[in-house]
Formats: C-alpha cells, structure tokens, sequence
C-alpha cells in the first residue's frame, strides 16, 4: 500500500515538473511575441517640400525637404535616415531595370526620436478639430513641435561629382525637348549641372516613364522599451514634389 502511494506521488511531481517547464517556455514564447509586436512607428509627409534655400545652402538656389515624425508612445534610438534616387531605364539596353543614386541628407542620424507627449497629442487634436470648423486657417508651427526636416542634397549625389557621369546625365537631359529648353533657359550645362533650379524633377523624368521613377527615404531605429528594430520607407514620385510649405501654404520660387 505504501509503494502505491509512493507511486502515485512520484507521478504527479514529475507531471508538475514538466508542467512547469512547458508553462515557462510557453510565457516566454508569449512574451517575446508581445515584445516583438511593440515595434517604432515613423509617419512622413504625404509629399516633398521644394522652397527657397538659404544663401550658400545649396548651389541651385532651391532646396527640398522632407518631413517624419515619431507616431508612437515611446522615443526611437539610435535613428538613422537615407535616401535613394531610382530611375528605370536609364540604360537603354535595359528599359525595365532602375539604376539607384545614393542622395545625401542634411543629417542621417542621430541618438533619439522623442515621443510626442500626451498633453501634446490631446492639444493637436483640439487643434485640429478648431481648424476643420474655420475652413481656411493653417496650423501654427508651435503645435507639431516634434516633427522633423532634412534635406535632399542633389548637389552631392557622388555620381554628379564626376564629370564622365554628369555629361552622360547631360546628354540624356538634352534628349527631353521640355527638358532641354529649361536647362537653355538656366543657362545650366553639363559642367554646372547640380545649379539645376529643377534638378530632381529632371532626374525623374529621365528614364522610360518618369511615373515610374522615385525617391525612397529610409529610416530605421530601435523602441527605448522593446529594443525592437523596425525599418520604415516611403516613397516619392514626381507629382508629390510641391512648393509648399508642410501646412499646405504655396510658396515663392525664383
């Protein structure tokens, strides 16, 4: 009787002990799950901002920016931020495929994206409920202070820097009748290329279909909780490229 007993408690501390096992790597299974799931969130701009540059900014007289910011409740770390050109059939033996151009950025990263605080949030959403009921009244800067801008700097694209390759983008330019008229009309040429006042314009109408082509931004960075890394793009074509402000206000270029 004794034995049976024993047996009968042997059994049900070794049950327990599997159990526990099963139960701890089922809880971590679970949890790393939910941990993976808390992820960064960037939203960008639905489009590109071209404007008046700053004497000495940029060698075109324009600049374009782009705008993101941190759409989640917790700060990004270690951000980093590129950018790409892609222009399909640049090549005409092969129409189909992009050839990619590397553009820098006014930055490309740095340590935290902040979080937007909730009273902040709260008092973005009052604002915006106060704009939809006066049709015509932008939102003031002062609002949206989390929001971030860099610039697309064409006029160091490695590939314009190099005269073989800039005389062939030239060449391809002047084969654009529309194309070729504005750069008469800039007195732009193959040696003064990156003074374009349209440069990224002309970029992406080159190629089969400038429709087809497109700049990419990039941006990547860690959850301050999680530790998860999330990669975020976007993409642009030229019809997003506009003179305007990121409040929707036209603006003036010379």
């Amino acid at each position: 009787m004794a034995s049976i007993i024993q047996n009968i408690f042997s059994f049900f501390a070794l049950n327990n002990f599997w159990s526990g096992i099963l139960t701890g790597v089922i809880g971590s299974v679970i949890f790393a799950f939910i941990l993976a799931r808390i992820r960064p969130r960037v939203k960008f701009a639905k489009y590109i901002s071209k404007r008046r540059a700053r004497k000495g900014e940029t060698l075109s007289g324009v600049k374009y920016l782009i705008q993101f910011w941190n759409a989640g409740w917790r700060s990004i770390i270690d951000v980093e931020i590129s950018a790409k050109l892609a222009i399909r059939g640049l090549d005409a033996n092969y129409p189909r495929n992009f050839t990619y151009f590397t553009i820098p950025l006014g930055y490309e990263k740095w340590p935290r994206m902040k979080k937007r605080p909730i009273k902040e949030r709260t008092r973005g959403l009052l604002v915006m409920v106060k704009l939809m009921a006066r049709s015509g009244q932008r939102r003031s800067r002062r609002e949206e202070p989390s929001y971030h801008q860099t610039r697309l700097d064409l006029h160091r694209i490695q590939e314009l820097q190099e005269p073989h390759y800039a005389s062939f983008l030239y060449g391809k330019l002047q084969s654009k009748p529309t194309i070729r008229q504005e750069l008469d009309t800039s007195k732009i040429d193959e040696f003064n290329l990156t003074k374009d006042p349209k440069l990224l314009e002309h970029l992406l109408e080159l190629g089969d279909s400038f429709d087809a082509s497109y700049i990419e931004i990039y941006i990547s960075g860690y959850d301050s909780f999680s530790g998860t890394k999330r990669l975020s793009t976007k993409k642009y074509k030229h019809k997003d490229i506009l003179a305007k402000d990121f409040y929707g206000k036209d603006l003036r270029i010379p």
